[in-house]
């Protein structure tokens, strides 16, 4: 009896493994970011964008924001270090402007723009299923 215990527990330790029943990693970095979010500004959710990550043709981590009325504009220094990325996009009337998003959860993220001044809501955007 004790040898067909040890059998199944060996044999369900197996199963578990090949059939990915493990407990997957979390994602960090580049992984976590890619893809589409809605971000909205606390203060004037009026302002609200999409925004989108991704690995372009030469490896590198880019970002691209648009807007309600049609605009898109590429993001500037886009960096990512685990949990937080941080880019910048120049505004004519504003110049500069910084943003900083840091994961909150699998599809949140919260951050802040212009240095701190503005608070940020992110939502990872997942297109309904008809």
């Amino acid at each position: 009896m004790k040898k067909m215990t040890i059998f199944l527990a060996v044999a369900f330790a197996l199963i578990c493994a090949s059939t990915g029943l493990q407990a997957q990693k979390a994602l960090t970095g580049t992984e976590y970011f890619s893809g589409f979010w809605i971000v909205s500004v606390e203060m004037a959710p009026e302002y609200s964008f999409m925004a989108s990550f991704y690995t372009n043709e030469e490896k590198k981590f880019v970002g691209s924001v648009s807007g309600s009325d049609g605009s898109f504009q590429m993001l500037d220094n886009v960096k990512v270090e685990g949990n937080l990325l941080t880019a910048s996009i120049y505004n004519p009337e504003m110049g500069t402007i910084n943003i900083r998003i840091e994961k909150k959860d699998e599809d949140n993220a919260t951050g802040n723009i212009m240095d701190g001044s503005s608070a940020i809501i992110c939502k990872r955007y997942v297109p309904e299923k008809n």
